[in-house]
């Protein structure tokens, strides 16, 4: 119990309290008086109902009502019959009739038997079909039912953009006469527009030759289609741009919206595969807008499914026999031949590369779907060049020490090369800056799905390059593959990736070239067992490729960013430029979260040296080398073989072997003359020090020990 205590004002002081003895209780007082009356209670439950008591008389008969209102109409009577016909409109005019050109002769031969029929003609403009793709995928199933497998296709995204020439476009399985799937990289929606016309009828059978079975002679071709004659639904139209201007409007009334649309400038080239291919607009049902980045003059030709066909174009002439005891598609090139033999076989063998080439070529016009391949023998070859390569021609030498081609004009490329070209078995000698060994034609390769490959091949000279892929001269996959290929190319590049090209490097060897592999531009490449001896630089990427797209930054944390306003799903290892207002850096996306609205969260590997401003930033391709196994041999000793080596007085500069400018990439992983073992700029295991250093060991190392450190101090 506590002690009760009071405070004594006299002296100032808290004394303990003494508590009295309990007094009794007092008598109990008299009873007060009654309280008020209290409130009424709830009322109670009620009662069951009562039984029903009797019915009541009648009440006397009211007065009669007004009238209703008038009920609803009845339903309509049966239709009557439909009267008589009225009389059919006028058919529009029968297109003009095309010229067919006379067919190539064929390869001489004895006694060969009658040539096949002729190619069948070309489309003249018959059924279409229009697929809608409501629903963004990346396989779409278009089942057009026109009866035939290869016909023309236009795909159409879902603003109405033509996808022909962008990095988007699709991959086209012909799969049968009824049925194509295109494939995208990354989910879509859109249209398809799919047409096809008439074929032109089979040429007249060749007579017969003389001796034995000879080739096949080649098929006349197929005389143009005529124009479309004046119906109102479907056909073709042409546009003629007179004056040059970065936006043509074309007024074809055909009643489609999604159309073909063949653009061609004013020398008769058509822009399809060309750098400079127009964005194509789907505007309305009769109108299809056409914007180039600079002003061109030219022609569109447009067309749709249905409308008449043209007359058929006269049949092409007879080939003549072959010779007997040879391979088809099969040329050869020797020393001892004359190009004006037919190549068919080493007796009478071309003397040229060139002149094989264009024969190859007109083989390859026949059958675009085929392969000819050039057979040639030891020889050191001046050709006349550029020799420009069709679409599946593969030349095919001796081998790299018995062959050697020089340029007759040094500074323009050796070779050009397209879709499923291969180039084996010889050394380039003597090209000049800027030409390279083999290139992308300047007049630009077509849409690129089976890349041209080079292997087991050498390039020797001053500053010429041994290849360049410039993705602005191609379409599709803007891509080589190159196997076995050494540089000697002493003051030149070894391998030149620019313009968003991209290639496939196996076991390259580089020596004294002021760069092994450059990538600019957005050009980009992946690299195998290589190497890069001497020499100015080893791999070298700079800068990046033009903007593809944009979004506006609204989060940023340590490892994501938030982007909203995109109009597609971010790529792996597309590149978003971020700035604090002062410096920028690049960032590669690693991962991306499907698009929603325009919001994707993007998540990325690097360190952020800054602290990015939210707003609009640019999304573009980063020139990127991804490099595994690469042997840096003295690299930064200079382009001169006689000076470059360490017994010649030739010091290596470390800082050379990975070269990287205006926000270029290298991923890499690389032994040195040292034996230094490196994984990127990160990481070092010196051979000769035995030890493991670098920022990415350090925090690693940070990581794994912290915790024991913080252990031991608790």
């Amino acid at each position: 119990m506590g002690v009760l205590k009071y405070y004594n004002e006299e002296n100032g002081q808290w004394e303990q309290a003494i508590v009295g003895v309990q007094g009794t209780t007092g008598p109990e007082g008299p009873a007060g008086p009654i309280g008020p009356q209290g409130p009424i209670g709830p009322t109670g439950i009620q009662g069951s109902t009562g039984p029903i008591g009797p019915i009541g008389p009648a009440g006397p008969v009211g007065p009669q009502g007004s009238t209703g209102e008038t009920g609803e109409t009845g339903a309509t009577g049966i239709q009557g019959s439909t009267g008589t016909t009225g009389a059919t409109g006028l058919v529009g005019p029968t297109g003009a009739t095309g010229i067919g050109a006379t067919g190539a002769t064929g390869l001489q031969g004895s006694t060969g038997i009658a040539g096949p029929t002729g190619a069948t003609g070309p489309i003249a403009g018959g059924d279409g079909y229009t697929h809608f793709q409501s629903v963004a995928a990346t396989t779409w199933t278009v089942n057009h039912n026109l009866g035939a497998r290869y016909v023309n296709v236009e795909v159409i995204d879902i603003d109405n953009m033509s996808l022909t020439g962008r990095y988007d476009y699709p991959a086209i399985d012909f799969q049968n006469n009824n049925t194509l799937v295109l494939t995208f990289t990354s989910a879509e929606s859109g249209y398809a527009s799919v047409s096809y016309g008439s074929p032109g009828p089979t040429g007249a059978t060749g007579p017969a030759g003389f001796g034995a079975t000879g080739a096949t002679g080649l098929v006349g071709a197929t005389g143009s289609t005529g124009a479309t004659g004046l119906t109102a639904i479907a056909g073709a139209f042409i546009h003629t741009q007179s004056v040059p201007s970065t936006t043509w409007v074309i007024n074809h009334n055909l009643g489609y919206q999604y159309v073909n649309v063949e653009p061609i400038d004013a020398t008769g080239n058509s822009f399809v595969g060309r750098y400079d291919y127009p964005q194509i607009a789907f505007t309305s049902n009769t109108v299809t807008t056409l914007t180039f980045t600079s002003a061109q003059s030219g022609y569109a030709a447009v067309t749709s499914g249905g409308g008449p066909m043209g007359p058929i174009g006269p049949t092409g002439a007879t080939g003549a026999t072959g010779l007997a005891g040879f391979a088809q598609n099969v040329l050869y090139v020797s020393k001892s031949g004359n190009d004006a033999n037919l190549g068919t076989d080493l007796t009478n063998a071309k003397l040229t590369i060139a002149s094989a080439v264009t024969a190859a070529n007109a083989l390859q016009a026949a059958n675009p779907s085929g392969t000819t391949v050039i057979f040639v023998k030891a020889g050191d070859y001046t050709e006349i060049n550029p020799i420009s390569l069709s679409a599946g021609v593969s030349i095919v030498g001796d081998n790299l020490r018995a062959v050697s081609v020089r340029p007759a004009n040094p500074t323009q490329d050796i070779f050009w090369v397209r879709n499923r070209c291969y180039i084996t078995g010889m050394t380039f000698r003597d090209h000049l800056s800027p030409a390279a060994a083999v290139a992308f034609p300047s007049t630009g390769a077509g849409f690129i799905v089976t890349s041209p490959y080079i292997q087991n091949c050498s390039s020797i000279t001053t500053t010429g390059a041994g290849m360049r892929v410039d993705g602005n001269l191609a379409g599709g996959l803007k891509s080589m593959v190159l196997d076995s290929y050494t540089q000697f190319n002493q003051g030149g590049l070894g391998i030149h990736i620019v313009n968003q090209g991209y290639a496939q490097l196996v076991s390259i060897f580089t020596i004294c070239c002021t760069a092994g592999v450059k990538c600019e531009n957005g050009g980009t490449c992946s690299i195998t067992n290589s190497n890069n001896s001497f020499g100015d630089y080893g791999l070298w990427s700079d800068g990046a490729g033009p903007v593809l797209y944009t979004g506006t930054l609204t989060a940023v944390t340590r490892e994501t960013m938030t982007f909203s306003g995109l109009s597609v799903r971010p790529a792996v290892n597309d590149a978003v430029l971020v700035t604090d207002g002062v410096t920028s850096q690049y960032i590669l996306v690693r991962e991306s979260t499907p698009l929603v609205a325009g919001v994707s969260t993007i998540t990325f590997a690097e360190t952020l040296t800054l602290t990015p401003n939210l707003g609009s930033c640019n999304f573009q391709q980063i020139s990127l080398i991804s490099a595994s196994s690469q042997t840096f041999e003295y690299v930064g000793t200079g382009t001169d073989i006689l000076t470059s080596t360490p017994r010649l007085g030739g010091i290596p500069i470390q800082a050379n072997e990975i070269f990287q400018t205006n926000g270029g990439r290298v991923n890499y992983t690389s032994t040195d003359q040292f034996g230094d073992f490196r994984i990127g700029d990160g990481l070092l295991i010196s051979e000769e020090a035995g030890v493991i250093e670098g920022e990415t060991f350090d925090k690693s190392l940070f990581a794994v020990l912290t915790p024991y450190i913080l252990a031991l101090e608790g």
